[in-house]
Formats: structure tokens, C-alpha cells, sequence
């Protein structure tokens, strides 16, 4: 990665091999322990992938429950002799890249010292590392999000190449995280409008298309020939649904919600008559009640900015997490607000600090749709990050978005 100030350099690389050091330290302490269920399933898609090209959660019967690109990313390791420390030091590996991402992303409208320290700042959030330690895909998704802002940002035009590198990225994250597909149209959106001639624009929403097919096509085909029907991302979002939106929902439920009814008619369905009836299950829900459903949304919404969660493996949460967690998240949040509100204020009107601002709100407004938790928003934490080392907008002049 590209450093301008040779000192800025310097620092970069020490902090990004600290982080390293960290990441890898934290690594073997963990070992071969996987303390989530979701943890175990993605490993077990990977390896049966690895061993017997199948993608399946018990080696045989084949499944579209878990979207593919995390497993598949895996598993390409997986075939080169790798076991979970090297699943973990991805992850590391994927957290130093995206630390790398943020000085790139906070340099570009900034100076060298902007950019330390949201690469600092990003290092030291001690969720990234957390969440780095789980293998989840939240670590992937989050380098994905910082590639596709490097990309929409990186230049004042769009050209063919970038248009279809962001079409990949936007598929590459969907099929990582599905509930990151309105923050993913948002970014696409933002680039032609910032960077594309209105001429311009359909070619290039175009390529946009053909690079999100590229990457999507392969996986529909494969769900259509195995299963019959369409599934273009997974068949989990119907549980996810059902999940944030039953009698027995709460704000900060999580998974933990007594579904027993309607998994008990769904016992006999295949996986996508399953997720199709937890979908519609969901959907009358919401029908029967919408003022309920409405407020309930807006609760799970705010839940979003939460800084506990009610968790499935209990003895993953203590007070001691939650208390360092606020204090890390809760002045940059409300950093992050006062910068939004002065460019709000400011005129001309800083673009770019808007747009970070409603991608953070967006990424949440989606999530909420199913259930928010903590873990579910670290992709878009970094924006907080950028937010929070802009330069201070003001009603005379404002730092533009064109690089210095």
C-alpha cells in the first residue's frame, strides 16, 4: 500500500505489524476452541467443501443456509493444509488490511496524521480484534466495506474498470453478509452520482451489473440445479426474519426467542419450503400487528447503537466487556454526530461526511428489518472512525472531497 509521507510510513508499518503480533498472540490463545454455533458451522461448510467439493453442513446432504463466500474462502485454505489457526490468521491477516484501508480512506481528504490515527484508532477498538478472533464473516465484510469506499473515492472520475471492480465488491459482500445489501446499493448509488457524467451513468450502472453477476451467477446456478428454485443468496433469511419479527421478538432478543410453534409446522419442509414458510410466517406477523411491528422496529433500530447483547453462549458476555465497549463506542458515536451535524450546517456542504453518516444509519435501518446485534455493525464501526478524523466542517469553508 502506497504511503505518501515517508515518516507517515514508518508508522503505518509498525502499527500494522503490532497489530499483527496482537492478532497472531490472540490467535494461540484461542487455539482450536469455537465458542459459537456459527462458528462450527462455517468451519464444517468449509472443510466438507475442502475434502469432497460438497457444500454441506454434514458432509452429505447439501444446503443453501449459510451464504457461500465466507465458507469458500475458508476452504481454499482448508485445501492447502490449513486448520483453524490459519482460519484465524485470515481473519488477522484481513484486519491489518482493513487498518491499512482506513489510513488510505482518512489520508485521501486529510493529512498523513489523520490518517494514523484512524488506522490507530481502528487497531485499538478492541471489537475488531474480538471479532477478528471469532470465525465469523464480519471481519471479511468489513475489508470489503473499506474496499468498496477506496474504490468510490478514490477518484473524481468512474471509469469502466472501476465501475465492474465495484460490481464484484457489492456482490463479494452481499454473499458474505446479505443484510449488507442496502449499504452496498447505497455505495453504488454514491458513485455515479458523485463520480459518474449523467451520460455516463447506464453504461456504467451497466458494468456495475456484469461484475455483480460474475460473482452471483455461479452460486444461483448451483442452488437452481440442486434444489430446483432460485436462491440467489441464502436460506437463512427467512429464520432471520421470523427471528426479529414473532409474538416472543424483543429489542435485544437476538436469537434467543421461543419460535417453537413455527418450527414445529415447518419440521417436515425442505430447506427452501423452510425458509420460504418462516418468511411468511414473519410477514402475517407484521400484518396482524403493524403499529406493534412498526415500534418494535424502531427499538430494534436504536438497539443497534446498543453496547450489550443479550447472548446465546452466555459466558461470552460480562459486564467488564460491556463497560470497555462504552467507552470505546460511545464518545465516537457521539463524535461522529457532531461532525455530521456541522456538515449539515456548513455550507457548501461536506458530501462526503453525509455520506458516511447515512451509510452508518442505512447499514442499521436494514439490520433492523431482522434483529440487531453488536457484532452485526463492526463493518460499518469504521465509519464512526472516518467521521471522526475529518476535518472539522464549518459555515465559511469546508475541506473538499478531492484529495490534497
Amino acid at each position: 500500500m502506497k504511503v505518501d509521507d515517508p515518516q507517515a510510513g514508518r508508522w503505518l508499518a509498525l502499527l500494522l505489524t503490532l497489530l499483527l503480533g496482537a492478532g497472531t498472540a490472540y490467535a494461540i490463545t484461542l487455539g482450536a476452541d469455537l465458542r459459537f454455533p456459527d462458528e462450527r458451522e462455517y468451519v464444517a461448510l468449509a472443510r466438507h467443501v475442502a475434502d469432497a467439493g460438497r457444500y454441506s453442513l454434514d458432509g452429505t446432504t447439501p444446503t443453501a443456509y449459510r451464504p457461500p463466500v465466507y465458507p469458500l474462502l475458508l476452504a481454499g485454505f482448508a485445501r492447502l493444509g490449513g486448520d483453524l489457526m490459519a482460519f484465524r490468521m485470515l481473519n488477522m491477516a484481513l484486519l491489518a488490511l482493513s487498518a491499512g484501508l482506513m489510513y488510505r480512506l482518512a489520508r485521501r481528504t486529510g493529512s498523513p496524521r489523520a490518517g494514523l490515527l484512524a488506522a490507530g484508532g481502528f487497531a485499538l477498538y478492541p471489537l475488531n480484534l474480538y471479532t477478528a478472533g471469532t470465525l465469523y464473516p464480519q471481519t471479511l465484510a468489513t475489508a470489503l466495506v473499506l474496499l468498496s469506499l477506496d474504490l468510490v473515492s478514490a477518484a473524481a472520475t468512474f471509469g469502466p474498470w472501476r465501475a465492474l471492480g465495484l460490481g464484484l465488491l457489492a456482490s463479494l459482500l452481499v454473499l458474505a453478509v446479505p443484510t449488507c445489501a442496502a449499504p452496498a446499493v447505497l455505495m453504488v448509488a454514491w458513485a455515479l452520482w458523485r463520480h459518474v457524467p449523467r451520460p455516463a451513468w447506464l453504461p456504467r450502472a451497466a458494468l456495475i451489473v456484469v461484475g455483480a453477476t460474475l460473482v452471483a451467477a455461479p452460486w444461483t446456478l448451483r442452488n437452481y440445479r440442486v434444489f430446483g428454485t432460485f436462491i440467489p443468496v441464502s436460506t437463512n433469511g427467512g429464520i432471520n426474519l421470523l427471528l426479529g419479527n414473532s409474538p416472543n421478538t424483543t429489542p435485544n432478543a437476538g436469537v434467543n426467542v421461543d419460535l417453537t410453534p413455527q418450527l414445529a409446522a415447518a419440521a417436515d419442509l425442505d430447506e427452501p419450503a423452510r425458509n420460504a414458510a418462516f418468511t411468511r410466517a414473519a410477514i402475517a406477523h407484521i400484518r396482524e400487528q403493524p403499529l406493534a411491528s412498526a415500534g418494535l422496529y424502531v427499538r430494534k433500530f436504536l438497539n443497534y447503537f446498543h453496547v450489550h447483547n443479550t447472548l446465546h453462549t452466555a459466558s461470552e458476555g460480562s459486564p467488564a466487556r460491556d463497560a470497555l465497549l462504552a467507552l470505546c463506542y460511545v464518545p465516537l458515536l457521539l463524535l461522529a454526530g457532531a461532525h455530521t451535524i456541522a456538515a449539515l450546517r456548513a455550507r457548501p456542504r461536506d458530501s462526503l461526511t453525509l455520506f458516511y453518516a447515512l451509510l452508518y444509519l442505512i447499514s442499521g435501518a436494514a439490520q433492523a428489518v431482522f434483529f440487531t446485534r453488536i457484532r452485526f455493525r463492526v463493518p460499518f464501526d469504521p465509519l464512526l472512525l472516518l467521521l471522526a478524523v475529518r476535518p472539522w466542517p464549518t459555515r465559511a469553508a469546508i475541506t473538499t472531497d478531492a484529495p490534497p
